[in-house]
């Protein structure tokens, strides 16, 4: 059984309640609850916890274990829960990929600089139609850019910036009077800031394996186990 908070399309709050049956690997979502003037407590939520709990024992299916993400109340969440349902058999955890999203994030909090010069120069090449033309031209991938909502998206757009560098680089060697200056500088002029950018972008790469494999629906407590293996060592 997983629980997260939402807002729906008038941005009321609300709690989803789904289940993952072990054998087809089927995501079934069981309940919906609106906590629209309901502080987020872990007590609250461990009341939602249990009743959620019940209601799937109701149709005779047993809950084995349960996810939450890693915001402090979920975690206290948990911990009330432990205590609860003591003797049960539940397995309560966090979250993996949110761990490793956020933790993606403390890698990026410190190479900030490195995201906004990238940032600039991608914004450089999406919107200015003249540049896109001549990447496009010389057969470059359309720039992405990074999303807060999206995991990972930092990590696709330093590879899209490596993919394209070259193509980057040749136009801002023949087109040097019309490009701005701090442009041109992050590109061809510092060799260094793209050796940077291929680190951090390694660094996140192997962040985003172990972060897509968990989020698989078909991902087991023994595969998600492996994926940090794999990061870690």
């Amino acid at each position: 059984m997983s629980l997260d908070g939402w807002s729906n399309i008038n941005n009321e709050p609300v709690l989803a309640v789904c289940v993952t049956e072990v054998i087809s690997k089927k995501v079934f979502l069981t309940d919906t609850i609106d906590t629209t003037g309901q502080p987020h407590t872990g007590q609250y939520l461990k009341n939602i916890a249990v009743e959620a709990i019940k209601k799937c024992s109701s149709y005779q299916c047993k809950v084995s274990s349960f996810v939450t993400d890693n915001a402090a109340n979920m975690v206290k969440m948990r911990s009330e829960l432990n205590s609860t349902l003591a003797g049960c058999d539940v397995i309560t955890y966090g979250c993996a990929s949110h761990f490793l999203n956020l933790f993606a994030l403390d890698m990026i909090a410190s190479q900030d600089h490195l995201k906004e010069k990238v940032k600039k120069v991608m914004k450089y090449f999406k919107y200015t139609h003249s540049a896109m033309a001549l990447l496009k031209e010389l057969g470059g991938l359309k720039p992405k850019l990074p999303s807060k909502v999206r995991w990972n998206s930092l990590c696709d757009t330093l590879q899209n910036y490596l993919d394209n560098w070259p193509k980057m680089a040749t136009i801002l060697s023949k087109h040097r009077q019309k490009i701005p200056l701090d442009i041109i500088q992050t590109i061809i002029e510092d060799i260094r800031f793209k050796k940077e950018v291929d680190k951090l972008h390694s660094t996140l790469s192997a962040i985003a394996i172990a972060l897509d494999t968990n989020q698989k629906p078909d991902c087991s407590l023994s595969q998600c186990l492996e994926s940090f293996f794999f990061f870690f060592y």
